[in-house]
């Protein structure tokens, strides 16, 4: 049985302009750390994969930093790595993240991406 998650509605036309090609790769061939590959399915309330979902991920490098202004620690950070990605689902509701796996931001913290989900 698939568990209702919170939900509100940004379409219907919000998906076509918002997704440019390789946002999904967050990482090039000078980025530190373990590749790894975030893939998934996105799924309706009845079970149905969704086609036309737009997937946004953000995270820390693999140290832990983020390449970002309000990170005091932004001068550590991998410029290499983008740290923000964005995908969008095929036919079948299937997504793909190409990136790092994160490291901690401090001791204590766990290791996290970040993930927002738009769709219809």
């Amino acid at each position: 049985m698939l568990i209702q998650t919170g939900s509100q509605t940004v379409g219907p036309f919000f998906h076509d302009g918002l997704f440019f090609g390789d946002e999904n790769v967050l990482v090039n061939e000078k980025t530190q750390g373990q590749r790894i590959l975030l893939e998934g399915t996105v799924y309706d309330g009845d079970g149905q994969p969704v086609p036309d979902a737009l997937l946004e991920i953000w995270q820390p490098d693999a140290q832990g930093y983020f390449n970002h202004v309000a990170d005091p620690n932004q001068a550590k950070a991998d410029t290499a790595f983008r740290g923000f990605g964005r995908a969008d689902t095929v036919n079948n509701g299937q997504f793909l993240f190409r990136t790092v796996k994160p490291g901690a931001l401090s001791p204590g913290v766990a290791p996290y991406i970040n993930v927002r989900l738009f769709a219809r």
